[in-house]
């Protein structure tokens, strides 16, 4: 136990009534009280007292030794035993012995917190501020706070002005409901990881399960699976597996599942994914898929060029008609390596040595070349629903696209 300092509190210093907390504190630390066990008796009493057999197992009895005298009481009269703490005997003998003062009852309250007994040390507070209510330690050792002139409970105010305490600090009440939401969806999330993998192991394993698992991965509709899926689907290579996964992504709406869908049907290496993610795009909001794909009509690879208007064949979005048009054709630089490639080793017959040989290293050459991208072209029919075609005329199509579709037998010159 701690000895009183002066530093316990400022403003309260060590007067008579101070000098004797001192003393009495030194003098429960030499002399312990005799102790202070309580026994509920079933006939309602109680008896104080220190229990002499506290290892007794199993108890037959009671040995007690009180003010008055030792007595020995049958278990079966007693209804409780409570074994009071050292801090609470003594306590129970410096409290009739302390000064009825500010200064003794903050010396107490301040000896109570020392020793673990918070209900006393609340106590002995509150009975401070009953005789000085402004009396700023005990004020603020209750968690008061000056507001206004006024002395408030911090986490009461907080709580009328609609914050909760969450985590270790103040939130409103919207924001708790949100991290309790999110924490509810990290759960979950990790619920869906353990299933698929069961699921997954029993697709591999083959046999009834393996229908069932399908079946099961097709039907998911929870949105808090998405991540799950999405990493399900980057990391197999099943095909049936990976289909089953776009079934599933297919009725969560999210752009960041149409995202995935638009990579997939662009660049996954299975012609099958590449057609089911498609489909996938055509019976949701696609338009963050569209923007994606319109730009990889800007792409220097013109096989880029053809698989992305490959998934905008199926789309049929009229914000990708000028796209198209920009990309019936494209121009694309080529390196063309002589004679099969660099550093070909050639003979040479010149007027060294006979039989001798020489190393050629012809110059690799840069090709620019335009190509029709028919896939673009069939793209851009599938979206204009096939009313005209002018082929890879690109002006032609934009004079149609600006005039919006004005027939053909228009008469588009001016006199």
């Amino acid at each position: 136990m701690k000895l009183l300092s002066p530093s316990w509190g400022s403003g309260v210093g060590f007067g008579p009534s101070g000098l004797m907390v001192c003393a009495l504190l030194l003098s429960l630390i030499v002399n312990r009280p005799v102790s202070a066990d309580i026994l509920h008796l079933k006939s309602g009493g109680k008896i104080e007292g220190e229990l002499l057999n506290p290892d007794q197992e199993p108890r037959e009895f009671y040995e007690i030794k009180t003010e008055q005298g030792q007595l020995t009481l049958a278990a079966s009269v007693v209804q409780e035993f409570v074994a009071q703490s050292e801090a609470q005997k003594r306590y129970k003998t410096f409290l009739p012995r302390m000064p009825d003062t500010i200064d003794g009852k903050w010396q107490m309250a301040q000896w109570c917190k020392e020793n673990g007994l918070d209900d006393k040390w609340e106590y002995h507070l509150e009975e401070i501020l009953a005789l000085e209510p402004d009396h700023v330690e005990a004020r603020r050792a209750l968690g008061y706070v000056q507001h206004r002139g006024k002395w408030i409970i911090r986490e009461q105010w907080m709580r009328q002005q609609g914050f909760v305490y969450h985590r270790g600090s103040w939130r409103l009440a919207q924001e708790v409901a949100m991290l309790e939401a999110q924490d509810e969806a990290s759960s979950q999330v990790v619920e869906w990881r353990k299933q698929l993998r069961m699921w997954r192991l029993w697709i591999r394993r083959g046999g009834d399960r393996a229908q069932e698992a399908v079946k099961s991965i097709s039907g998911i509709e929870d949105p808090t699976a998405t991540e799950p899926l999405l990493e399900l689907l980057d990391s197999e290579s099943d095909v049936r597996i990976r289909v089953a996964v776009i079934v599933a992504l297919t009725k969560i709406p999210s752009p960041q599942v149409t995202m995935a869908l638009a990579e997939l049907a662009f660049e996954d290496q299975s012609v099958k994914i590449r057609d089911q993610a498609a489909i996938a795009l055509e019976r949701r909001d696609h338009d963050v898929a569209v923007g994606f794909l319109i730009r990889k009509l800007k792409s220097d690879d013109n096989g880029e060029i053809n698989r992305a208007a490959a998934v905008l064949t199926r789309l049929k979005h009229p914000a990708a008609i000028g796209p198209l048009i920009d990309a019936l054709a494209t121009t694309h630089k080529f390196v063309e390596q002589p004679g099969g490639g660099p550093g070909r080793m050639n003979a040479a017959f010149g007027s060294g040595a006979p039989g001798g040989f020489g190393f050629g290293a012809p110059q690799a050459k840069t090709v620019i070349q335009e190509l029709n991208n028919e896939q673009v072209l069939a793209a851009l029919m599938a979206t204009v629903g096939g009313e005209v075609n002018f082929r890879f005329d690109k002006e032609r199509w934009r004079l149609w696209h600006s005039n919006d579709k004005i027939p053909l037998d228009t008469n588009l010159r001016r006199d």
